[in-house]
């Protein structure tokens, strides 16, 4: 039998006894005092080998991290800057090159853009200028642009009637020099830099609340260098819509990179993915989600693959319906339709993904600005097998592959009788076994051929819970 076939018939025979169960844990709270959080990062900030939390707060004027045990306590609040006023488009990255993570933010109201070195142990320096504006200040990303080895800074800005990119290009210790990124534009943000057409160098993806294309990206003629001011449209100007805020990504398996956006229009909020089909063009988009809003919303949308079945999932906040929701990758691109994950947080925000708890699986980080405050949620997933912990806990079987004589394991937990049920590659029931109430029992297996069987169990209250197991001669 064929991989290819044995990889078949494992995913229908899940398909036809998969059980349902929660992605998440419930939300913990970590923190309410972090009023306005508009930057969020989930990054090793002390640097002993576990993730911390680094928020912003423009409503309260700080600059924070959170060290991160894994439990469910709230966390001790440390400060980078305790009095900063308003700092947006929070960047944490190594800018002097000391293997240490540093912070760099900017101020609208101060007209300037600042970096924090880390000293070590998240113990910060003070604030270094190294960007002065008296201007609308609209993004800010840290990234290696030119190809150095260093992480330099692009930032937007608008002054009056003149819209302003630039690149503020890292020397290599942690000191920056201006350059001028000429795009014409009206109200760029959401600046992004990625590799679009697989040309060995980053390209600029930006979005304008006031041009026609709404999302573009720029080809770099070499690293660093948008001289040459060659526009690619990814999203085209549609009356009234704003692009709130996009992810990129290899959605479909293809090897280009891809984009997923969340936009509204003054009534509808919308959720569209658009795919890269080779050399940085883009084709019309997949309508993943459109939903009527209340007010202006922040509908934060990211890719991660959640379920672990190596493809990228959306991840969106969708702030003004209290929830935040998942696409499931149901492979090359296709999704499903949109499952919710949490409905029981006010106005979701910020949204991260990381192994918070170092178990080997993607746990998530979300915001609230109703109560300022800060979760996190466990993932009940394991993305080495895409099965619900819960699950896998519940029972082990070994060998596997199995000749003949399977061994099953009940845990400790488990207390009364089960049923236990061997369906084939086709989804029919070969063998059942009922009133099981020892912790430790063996199958035989011989009659049957080889291939690949699904051993389900079920207790009392018809809850059931699966392996996969190839038999093989």
């Amino acid at each position: 039998m064929t991989l290819k076939r044995l990889l078949i018939l494992e995913f229908n025979l899940i398909a036809f006894c998969m059980v349902s169960f929660s992605q998440f844990s419930e939300p913990n709270l970590i923190s309410t005092s972090i009023a306005g959080i508009n930057g969020l990062e989930i990054k090793d900030i002390d640097n002993n080998g576990t993730l911390d939390i680094i928020t912003a707060g423009f409503a309260i004027d700080q600059v924070s991290w959170f060290e991160f045990d894994g439990t469910n306590d709230l966390a001790p609040q440390q400060w980078i800057n305790a009095n900063y006023n308003s700092p947006h488009f929070l960047q944490v990255a190594d800018f002097d090159g000391d293997s240490l993570l540093d912070v760099a933010y900017g101020s609208e109201l101060l007209g300037e853009i600042v970096w924090q070195k880390n000293l070590g142990g998240g113990v910060f320096g003070p604030p270094v200028q190294i960007y002065t504006f008296s201007s609308s200040f609209l993004s800010l990303v840290a990234s290696d642009i030119d190809g150095d080895n260093d992480v330099d800074l692009a930032y937007s800005i608008k002054s009056g009637a003149v819209d302003r990119i630039g690149m503020l290009e890292n020397n290599g210790v942690g000191t920056f020099t201006d350059q001028l990124i000429d795009i014409t534009g009206g109200w760029p943000k959401n600046l992004q830099f990625h590799d679009m057409d697989l040309d060995n160098d980053l390209d600029m993806l930006v979005s304008f609340l006031s041009l026609n294309p709404l999302l573009n990206w720029y080809e770099a003629a070499s690293p660093g260098d948008f001289s040459n001011n060659i526009l690619n449209m990814i999203i085209p100007d549609i009356s009234n819509l704003q692009v709130i805020d996009h992810a990129v990504g290899d959605i479909d398996g293809d090897m280009d990179l891809d984009v997923v956006a969340s936009l509204y229009d003054g009534d509808d909020n919308y959720i569209w993915l658009y795919e890269n089909i080779g050399a940085g063009i883009f084709i019309a988009p997949q309508f993943l989600l459109t939903a009527s809003v209340n007010s202006y919303p922040f509908w934060d949308v990211i890719m991660e693959d959640l379920d672990g079945d190596l493809d990228l999932d959306i991840i969106a906040a969708l702030t003004d319906l209290d929830q935040v929701v998942w696409w499931q990758n149901q492979g090359q691109g296709v999704f499903s339709d949109s499952l919710v994950l949490f409905d029981q947080i006010d106005n979701p925000g910020l949204i991260q993904m990381k192994d918070l708890d170092n178990d080997l699986d993607l746990d998530i980080a979300i915001t609230s600005s109703t109560i300022n405050g800060l979760y996190w949620a466990e993932s009940n997933i394991n993305i080495n097998t895409g099965i619900s912990k819960e699950e896998e806990e519940l029972f082990s079987v070994h060998p596997n592959p199995v000749s003949n004589i399977l061994n099953i394991q009940l845990n400790n937990e488990q207390q009364g009788e089960f049923q236990l049920e061997i369906y084939n590659g086709t989804g029919e029931l070969i063998q059942r076994e009922t009133n099981i109430s020892t912790q430790h029992f063996s199958i035989e297996l011989g009659e049957h051929p080889s291939g690949i069987y699904m051993v389900r169990m079920t207790n009392r209250k018809q809850t059931s819970y699966t392996k996969t197991v190839v038999l093989a001669r």
